[in-house]
């Protein structure tokens, strides 16, 4: 079976970038038995007997090239590839293909309902872009597609209910996690360091947690650090910008700090599912992702994304030990995803669902 998969927006890092190796390497290390052809905009991953990649980077350059090769010049070239399913991992469905595609959805900005980005914002005007044009273009996609795939519940009754598929259409596949026990702290916990691994956009909340440092030091407590991976978040005193760092420095911290999480859009949040699995403590935003992500987990506390009141009576109280870690066994690793989605992949492409 000849299967293409379409990533040509994944860049030089981010979540999409994550996605894209993490699925390339599942397949290049189990299946071969399928004739595997990855379309990318650049150079990101090796090739094997069984797996091989064509760049495209012309149309990498912009969303217009992007969306012209979506809507005309891409059935011709899938046409040539003659593959028996089509896969895109970048959120968006090829018009004119004939063959079964399956379309992965992870990028939440257009389906979340928890902030309304505006395009009269010089500051939001990108995230507006895409919450509300480009997902326009990922909602029609999806009513295109054979079969969709996300990776949370909430994302799944959000996909159903906003573009109208039937539930049969949708499916939710809980994203692989590997084995943390390495970065696993088996010491005391310093009760004032608390991380939050973050990027310096709106959507994740960053002021709240400034906002309720300065709450805190208004109430007198002031023996606490919030490490942050921004480059230049504030004068805050008690905020540490450390910039972008390796994901094992990452979770290196994360084991031996509370995690905070004040987010208010994310499809999944990979790190409270590292902090769950590290066993560590978290305060999460309310919200449909983080509780999915965390439910059932007994070192979890939630609080309103947008009351930095809440976020700071919690971290006083873990602070001043009232709340503590309870010492729970890291659940094992999730490994079973990618082995799904290739199990979809590989019945549409037996002629089950043919367009």
């Amino acid at each position: 079976m000849r299967i293409v998969v379409n990533d040509i927006a994944a860049s030089g890092g981010g979540g999409a970038l994550s996605v894209l190796r993490s699925f390339h390497g599942y397949v290049r290390d189990h299946d071969e038995e399928n004739d595997w052809v990855f379309l990318l905009g650049s150079d990101l991953l090796d090739e094997s007997a069984h797996v091989r990649t064509i760049m495209l980077p012309a149309v990498k350059n912009s969303w217009l090239r992007r969306l012209f090769f979506d809507l005309v010049s891409g059935r011709y070239l899938l046409a040539s590839l003659k593959p028996d399913v089509v896969l895109s991992l970048q959120n968006t469905f090829t018009y004119g293909a004939r063959c079964p595609q399956i379309v992965y959805v992870h990028q939440s900005l257009p389906f979340q309902r928890a902030v309304n980005f505006s395009l009269w914002r010089g500051d939001e005007r990108f995230l507006a872009i895409y919450q509300h044009v480009i997902g326009a273009i990922i909602k029609r996609s999806v009513r295109h597609a054979t079969r969709v795939i996300v990776q949370t519940e909430w994302m799944r009754d959000a996909v159903v209910d906003q573009v109208g598929l039937s539930e049969d259409r949708v499916e939710a596949i809980l994203p692989d996690l590997e084995d943390l026990s390495a970065y696993a702290f088996e010491g005391a916990p310093d009760a004032g360091a608390f991380f939050y691994p973050t990027a310096a956009y709106s959507y994740k909340n960053n002021d709240c947690i400034y906002m309720a440092c300065r709450l805190l030091r208004q109430r007198g407590t002031v023996d606490f650090s919030v490490t942050m991976t921004v480059d230049s978040p504030s004068l805050d005193p008690n905020v540490v910008a450390i910039g972008r760092v390796p994901r094992e420095q990452v979770l290196e911290m994360l084991s031996r700090s509370t995690l905070v999480f004040p987010s208010l859009v994310e499809t999944y949040g990979v790190p409270l599912a590292e902090a769950r699995a590290l066993g560590v403590l978290v305060l999460a935003a309310d919200l449909p992702y983080a509780r999915e992500v965390l439910d059932g987990y007994s070192n979890a506390y939630f609080f309103d994304p947008k009351s930095p009141s809440e976020l700071a009576v919690l971290m006083s109280n873990i602070i001043n030990g009232n709340i503590v870690r309870r010492w729970d066994c890291p659940e094992v690793p999730r490994t079973g995803a990618w082995a799904r989605v290739v199990e979809t992949i590989e019945y549409f492409g037996r002629g089950a669902g043919q367009v």
